[in-house]
């Protein structure tokens, strides 16, 4: 019940934009959860909070390098995010082509998922970044 309570102030914390809050509770939910299921939850979650406090290298290192099984689609779009957002955008076009990848078909198609990555992978086609 503790990591729910932690969680649900996280999203507390967050729509009142008081990051540092959130990241707290999300550190002390990843130091004690041993859940396969939850923890790359978690770690997404904390890698986000992270790269909105602007210390993206932090974030990269919560989101790690290792493959992710089934949450790889999603860890390599965060990825892209924080690259964005540190302006490596040749970083973010490759993590966000990775996550398309990724994908799984029923997923990739009708869910919002593709499109999203979709428009993530043109606009920085657009901007004339190359892999």
């Amino acid at each position: 019940y503790v990591a729910a309570a932690d969680l649900a102030a996280t999203r507390v914390f967050v729509a009142r934009n008081e990051l540092d809050k959130a990241e707290l509770r999300l550190k002390r939910v990843a130091g004690y959860m041993e859940d396969p299921q939850l923890n790359p939850l978690v770690n997404q979650r904390l890698a986000r909070v992270q790269s909105a406090l602007g210390r993206h290298d932090e974030a990269l290192a919560t989101l790690g390098t290792a493959n992710q099984g089934a949450w790889e689609p999603a860890f390599a779009e965060a990825r892209g995010d924080v690259l964005h957002a540190k302006g490596d955008h040749a970083g973010a076009l490759r993590e966000y082509e990775a996550a398309r990848a990724a994908l799984p078909p029923t997923t990739a198609q009708g869910t919002g998922i593709g499109e999203v990555l979709d428009l993530k992978i043109n606009d920085l086609r657009a901007e004339g970044v190359k892999q």
